[in-house]
């Protein structure tokens, strides 16, 4: 059992340093199905241009539906923070998620299949979470968006979810 972890892991690696050589990263994208592949930037050749906002809205029992919520990522910036920041880390892994997805859907993936990737089922379970504690709440559905500029912001739609029975597991 050992061994098999150790190949697997290995193996992975491997892969994973070999998805950075433009070359070999085309062809792995094929095969990566499933985005298990990850693929780092440390010196930004592409520089974010966008912010991101997740929301979501619940419906009842009656089908009504709530308005739209925006989800509560820490936004505090204590003194020590450009030293140390570990709540940063909830809104990098928002922008990946969205990143993610964006080329789930410029690629192999379609409205059909983008529910069972990674990016998706970890935005779900991180709503789910959220509007589970909201009273009568039966159902939920999560928007992404894109705002651009910081005057005069505009919201984009990037991505809407279908809409999912609520797991109620706080």
């Amino acid at each position: 059992m050992y061994i098999a972890c150790a190949v697997l892991i290995s193996g992975w690696i491997a892969l994973t340093a070999l998805n950075h050589l433009p070359v070999v990263s085309k062809w792995l994208g094929r095969l990566d199905v499933g985005r298990v592949l990850p693929k780092w930037s440390f010196f930004a050749p592409n520089p974010g241009m966008h912010d991101y906002i997740l929301a979501f809205r619940t419906f009842s029992v009656e089908g009504g539906s709530s308005n739209w919520r925006n989800t509560e990522l820490r936004d505090c910036r204590p003194r020590w923070a450009s030293i140390w920041n570990p709540h940063r880390r909830e809104s990098k892994a928002l922008n990946d998620i969205v990143q993610t997805i964006r080329r789930n859907l410029d690629g192999d993936f379609d409205e059909k299949t983008i529910p069972l990737s990674t990016a998706y089922l970890m935005v779900l379970a991180y709503v789910n979470n959220q509007a589970a504690i909201v009273p009568g709440a039966q159902r939920i559905q999560f928007v992404l968006l894109q705002s651009t500029g910081h005057q005069d912001r505009a919201l984009d739609v990037a991505f809407l979810s279908q809409i999912h029975p609520i797991a109620f597991t706080p």
